[in-house]
């Protein structure tokens, strides 16, 4: 296990490691009270944080987390891992999530910090190439404040989009010779290539979050629905998928209801032949049929052109963004 490299003292504040399957619970609760403090309804379950741990290897509970304590009560938590982007090079990720009454001691620059020199020993120890990572929300924010003023340098930015009546969506035409039909469970890999091809030239996009360790951990996250994917199919041939799903944590801790739209895709010879619509359009009305007021996705800025038309024709209104940042690994 790697040396705990030290936090300053905070009164009443002690630093850990993980400790348990319950860290997990805290983390949860942590990181939607840290997110809502910056601005934006946002949090991981329980079950999708225990799941990335279990199925990506690269991935290490016990020396990517650390957690800051006042008494029994977990009160922030810095998480910092690497990931491989080719067989050369890695991005270093720094994410620090800290309750609001417990920031104007510093503890989530102290985090942030920790994390950024841990991050560094396993580059230097390992020779690795590449640039430290994170995102934040683009309105200002204490963990924007924190990670520009450390020098990270924004390098896109992801638009939330939601439609606040999806009741009213005007099913839209399926384009003909396609059927939308289910996606039995044999064929979601047919799904995790498709997204593979269809995201190939997003900024975000690299081969290794597409490999088997990823694929497994997409299957345990609790937005894996495929009951509720709408999927179009040209004879045995996926042509088509929005992978619809409901975030009950989220809902239940915003007290919201809210269904996603998400990770939209279709194969390159379909495209504009009117395939989104139709899927968004009935995703739309399936996602108000299961109690849903509002319903939510992502695009990247750089794919704005024809995908932002489309939403706000479909009654998609840009709500925030998102920016991701980067700075390069200091000279050794």
């Amino acid at each position: 296990m790697e040396d705990l490299i030290s936090i300053p003292d905070l009164e009443g504040l002690s630093v850990r490691r993980y400790k348990n399957a319950s860290d997990f619970e805290a983390m949860s609760n942590v990181c939607g009270r840290s997110s809502l403090a910056d601005g934006f309804e946002w949090t991981r379950s329980r079950g999708d944080i225990e799941g990335t741990y279990d199925e990506i290897s690269t991935r290490d509970r016990f020396n990517d987390l650390i957690f800051a304590e006042s008494g029994p009560e977990i009160v922030g938590y810095g998480e910092s891992y690497a990931e491989p982007v080719d067989s050369s090079t890695w991005s270093f990720w720094n994410f620090a999530h800290v309750l609001p009454e417990w920031r104007a001691q510093g503890l989530r620059e102290k985090i942030f910090g920790y994390n950024d020199r841990r991050l560094l020993g396993i580059a230097r120890r390992t020779g690795s190439k590449g640039y430290f990572q994170t995102w934040a929300c683009t309105e200002p924010n204490d963990w924007r404040d924190i990670i520009e003023r450390n020098g990270f340098v924004r390098t896109f930015d992801v638009l939330e989009m939601e439609n606040p009546t999806p009741a009213a969506a005007t099913i839209q035409p399926l384009p003909q010779g396609l059927e939308i039909r289910p996606v039995p469970l044999g064929r979601c890999r047919d799904v995790w290539e498709g997204m593979r091809e269809a995201y190939r030239n997003e900024p975000w996009f690299t081969e290794t979050v597409y490999d088997e360790d990823h694929f497994r951990a997409w299957q345990t996250k609790s937005e894996f629905q495929p009951e509720l994917w709408q999927v179009a199919w040209d004879g045995d041939r996926i042509v088509g998928v929005v992978q619809n799903h409901i975030d009950r944590t989220a809902n239940e801790t915003f007290r919201r209801s809210i269904g996603h739209t998400e990770d939209i895709y279709v194969a390159a010879d379909w495209r504009h032949k009117g395939v989104a619509s139709a899927l968004i359009s009935r995703s739309l009305r399936l996602l108000a049929s299961l109690g849903m007021t509002e319903a939510s996705l992502d695009v990247d800025v750089e794919n704005a052109s024809g995908a932002l038309r489309l939403y706000e024709a479909l009654g998609y209104r840009q709500v925030r963004s998102f920016s991701f940042y980067r700075k390069n690994l200091p000279p050794e």
